[in-house]
């Protein structure tokens, strides 16, 4: 029942009461008028409370609707999900490392060589393979970048020969030798500074420190043969010699974190060190 019904109802019973006050009727008949204007009034009473409880039960409705309306809203929105690999959760590359490598060394050697550049060979530049044990410490600031210290030190075989089997007239008429040379690296240890840059799981960097290696190089000629006959004489050039050099090392790399703790590492070094030979 809206609000127009119930002010129709209102005016209805006022003109009623009105036109039965012209025929001034008695006790009786107005005792019989009061109660039945009571029953209307008892029956305009109880509309009016079925209506409100109506339009209460109809606003509860609406309510409960806009509840669940609400919920399936709430229920829809996306949710912000953490993802591991790549939030502020990622561990810091700080503190202590350590770790293995085996690494490629492709070298040349620098200076004089007479007795080969006579014989026409070519410098016996070392070539092979070294397994690194490395360790280092890491400091990263809050901008990401990362300071760090790192040593490390490589064992393998690292070596070259060259050798020449005919070298007539290169000592004397008639004579026939053999001439050979080697190189050889047995061990070298660095010692670097790190700066790099962390990009969630990766680290880029470069270094630049000092290095020490031990070489060895070492030169022979075998008298084959004098005038034409056998004659196996070996004589040393006197330029073999083993000892530890130092030199300069930069480098670049890259380290990607695996886990918590672990990481893989793809790096180039440049190195250089003093003359071998004397």
């Amino acid at each position: 029942m809206n609000k127009l019904s119930q002010l129709a109802l209102g005016i209805s019973l006022l003109s009623s009461i009105t036109a039965f006050a012209d025929e001034a009727p008695s006790n009786a008949e107005l005792f019989k008028m009061l109660k039945e204007q009571q029953n209307v009034i008892n029956n305009l009473r109880a509309e009016l409370q079925q209506a409100h409880k109506s339009v209460s039960n109809t606003n509860a409705v609406r309510s409960e609707q806009a509840d669940a309306n609400n919920a399936v809203l709430n229920a829809n929105e996306p949710e912000a999900v953490s993802n591991p690999s790549y939030s502020s959760k990622i561990k810091s590359w700080d503190g202590f490392y350590s770790g293995l490598s085996a690494n490629y060394i492709d070298g040349k050697l620098k200076g004089d060589t007479p007795v080969l550049d006579d014989a026409g060979i070519s410098k016996p530049n070392p070539k092979g393979v070294m397994l690194e044990g490395f360790a280092g410490w890491n400091t990263q600031f809050s901008n990401n970048v990362v300071l760090g210290a790192e040593g490390s030190l490589a064992v393998g075989d690292v070596s070259n020969e060259q050798s020449m089997s005919s070298a007539n007239g290169l000592i004397g008429s008639g004579v026939f030798a053999k001439i050979s040379a080697r190189s050889e690296i047995a061990a070298m240890a660095k010692a670097k500074i790190k700066l790099g840059y962390a990009i969630n799981r990766f680290l880029p960097y470069v270094t630049v420190g000092g290095v020490a290696a031990r070489t060895k190089y070492s030169g022979d000629i075998t008298i084959i043969g004098v005038g034409g006959g056998p004659f196996p004489l070996s004589i040393n050039l006197g330029d073999s010699t083993e000892k530890t050099v130092y030199g300069w090392t930069v480098g670049t790399g890259l380290d990607y974190r695996i886990g918590e703790n672990g990481f893989l590492r793809a790096s180039y070094d440049y190195t250089d060190l003093k003359k071998w030979f004397s």
